[in-house]
C-alpha cells in the first residue's frame, strides 16, 4: 500500500485518512526536521499543510519512492526543489 506522509492539524489528517482509506496509509508526522526527514524515506507522498519544516534537497534526494508533495496552501517556499523537476516529482498547491 502507498504510504503518504501528512504535516498539519489533527482535523485535516483525520479528514486525509477518511479520503485515502483503502488506497494509502497516511502517517501523521510532527513538524520536526528530523522526523519528517525519516518519514519521507519510505513516503510515496507527501501532503503539506503546516509549512513549518523546511524541505532540504538533501531530505527530498533521501526519499527515493517519493512521487508528488502536495501543499494545503498558496505558497511553497518552503520547498527547495533542486532535483524534484529532474526526478519528475510535481509540487502542487491550492
Amino acid at each position: 500500500m502507498k504510504r503518504v506522509i501528512y504535516l498539519g492539524a489533527e482535523e485535516g489528517f483525520e479528514a486525509t485518512q477518511q479520503a485515502l482509506a483503502g488506497a494509502a496509509d497516511v502517517m501523521h508526522v510532527a513538524a520536526e526536521p528530523e522526523k519528517v526527514a525519516d518519514a519521507l524515506r519510505d513516503a510515496d507522498g507527501l501532503l503539506d499543510a503546516s509549512m513549518k519544516v523546511k524541505l532540504t534537497p538533501e531530505m527530498l534526494a533521501a526519499a527515493p519512492k517519493l512521487k508528488i508533495i502536495s501543499c494545503a496552501t498558496t505558497g511553497s517556499d518552503h520547498i527547495v526543489r533542486d532535483g524534484l523537476e529532474q526526478r519528475g516529482i510535481p509540487v502542487r498547491t491550492l
